[in-house]
C-alpha cells in the first residue's frame, strides 16, 4: 500500500496557516510522510517536530527541505562536520555528504550533475550553459531558459532573501552585487573592491556573501595552506554554484555565444570546479593553491590532511602543463595530477600529468582517488 503524503510549502501563507497548531497537525498524520518544503520560512516549528519525534518514534516520517544551509537556520543545532560515523541510528548515506544529530539526518543536495544529465540524453554543452536547475534544463528553448532563470533571480532577491535575512539591501543593489560576483567568478576575492563598487562597507559585503553562500548560490573555495614557509595567497576564490545563473547574469544567451565570450574560460573553470565538488564525499575537501609568484593549481583535493591530486582546468583544445602547475605539483608532492579540457577524448599526458575530459574524471579517475 502506497504511503500517504502530506506536502506543505512553508513559503506560502496558506500552508503556514495549516501549521498554526503543529501538534494537532502531526498527531493526526502519523501514518503519513510529512514533507515540509522551504522550512527556513518556519524555523519556529522545529521544537514541535522534535516533540513529535520523541512521542512517536517511527523513522522516516519527516522530510524537511530548505534552500538555505541548515547551519544558518536557528534551531537546527547541527553537529560539527566530522569524518567519524555518527553515534546513533541515523547515519548519512555513504554516497552523500551529511551529518546527523540523532533525530535528523542532514544532506546537501546539489543541482543536477553532468552524469545525471548525460544519463537522460542531455548534452554536456546544454548542461554547462543552462546549469543544474531542473526547470532550466528542461526548458524548450534557450529563450525560455533565460526567462525562467531571470524570474528565479528576481523572485529570490525580492521575496525570499528579505524574508529570512536581516540585510536591508534593495533588490536592485542585491542584483548588482550578484552581477559583480558573476564578473569576479573564478577570481580571488577582493572584498574591499566589491564593497566599494556597491557603495557599502566591507563588513556588510562580507555578510551578504555569507548569505549567498548559505543560500547555495555562491561557492567559496578556500586556499590550501600547508605548514611551510612559502608565501601563499590566503583569500578564497569565489564561484557561482550554477552555471545557468552565471550566464544569465552575464547576459550570455546561447552556448554558441558563450564559446566566443571573454568569460568562457572562467565559466568552464567554474563548471568543472562545481561538478567535481558535487562528486566529492565529506572526507575529501577541495581547495586551490597559489603562490605569490603566480604558480597555481585550480583544484587541490585533500584527504586526511594530505593533498592527493592537483587539477588544472584549461579551456584549450590542446592544453599543456605550464611551469606554475608543475611547481605546484612539486610543492605538494601529489602523484595523481590532471588537466581537464573541454574535449571528449583523453590526450597523451606529460610525466605524471594526465590530460582528460571532465567525463573521464568523473567516471573513472575520481572514483579511483576516493
Amino acid at each position: 500500500m502506497k504511503k500517504k503524503t502530506a506536502f506543505l510549502d512553508c513559503s506560502k501563507a496558506i500552508d503556514r496557516k495549516k501549521l498554526e497548531n503543529p501538534d494537532l497537525f502531526f498527531s493526526t498524520r502519523r501514518t503519513h510522510l510529512i514533507l515540509l518544503d522551504e522550512i527556513q520560512f518556519m524555523p519556529q516549528i522545529l521544537p514541535a517536530i522534535r516533540k513529535e519525534l520523541d512521542f512517536y518514534k517511527k523513522p522516516g516520517r519527516f522530510i524537511l527541505v530548505s534552500s538555505l544551509n541548515p547551519d544558518s537556520i536557528a534551531g537546527f543545532s547541527l553537529p560539527p562536520k566530522t569524518n567519524l560515523p555518527a553515534k546513533n541510528d541515523l547515519k548519512p548515506h555513504p554516497k552523500t555528504s551529511g551529518r546527523s544529530n540523532g533525530k535528523m539526518v542532514f544532506r546537501d543536495l546539489e543541482g543536477i550533475g553532468l552524469k545525471e544529465a548525460l544519463a537522460v540524453k542531455l548534452s554536456r554543452n546544454r548542461h554547462w550553459f543552462r546549469g543544474g536547475y531542473p526547470q532550466a534544463l528542461k526548458s524548450k528553448s534557450d529563450k525560455a531558459f533565460l526567462h525562467w532563470t531571470d524570474n528565479f533571480i528576481h523572485q529570490y532577491l525580492s521575496q525570499e532573501l528579505p524574508f529570512y535575512s536581516d540585510l536591508r539591501l534593495s533588490p536592485d543593489k542585491m542584483l548588482n552585487c550578484l552581477k559583480m560576483i558573476a564578473s569576479f567568478n573564478g577570481n580571488i576575492l577582493n572584498l574591499e573592491q566589491l564593497a566599494r563598487s556597491l557603495g557599502i562597507t566591507g563588513p556588510t559585503a562580507k555578510r551578504y556573501l555569507d548569505q549567498l553562500e548559505n543560500a547555495y548560490l555562491l561557492r567559496n573555495l578556500s586556499p590550501w595552506l600547508p605548514n611551510d614557509k612559502k608565501r601563499l595567497i590566503r583569500s578564497p576564490k569565489i564561484y557561482l554554484r550554477d552555471s545557468g545563473l552565471l550566464h544569465t547574469l552575464l547576459g550570455i544567451d546561447s552556448h554558441t555565444n558563450l564559446c566566443t565570450h571573454m568569460a568562457v574560460g572562467g565559466s568552464w573553470e567554474a563548471y568543472v570546479v562545481n561538478e567535481i565538488c558535487k562528486a566529492l564525499p565529506t572526507r575529501i575537501s577541495a581547495h586551490y593553491y597559489r603562490t605569490q609568484h603566480g604558480a597555481e593549481a585550480d583544484l587541490v583535493l585533500v584527504k586526511n590532511n594530505r593533498p592527493i591530486a592537483c587539477i588544472d582546468i584549461s579551456y584549450s583544445s590542446e592544453p599543456t602543463p605550464n611551469k606554475g602547475f608543475r611547481q605546484c605539483i612539486a610543492d605538494l608532492t601529489t602523484k595523481k595530477n590532471f588537466i581537464i579540457y573541454p574535449g571528449k577524448t583523453n590526450l597523451t599526458g606529460f610525466d605524471n600529468i594526465r590530460i582528460i575530459s571532465l567525463e573521464s574524471l568523473l567516471d573513472k579517475f575520481l572514483p579511483a582517488l576516493l
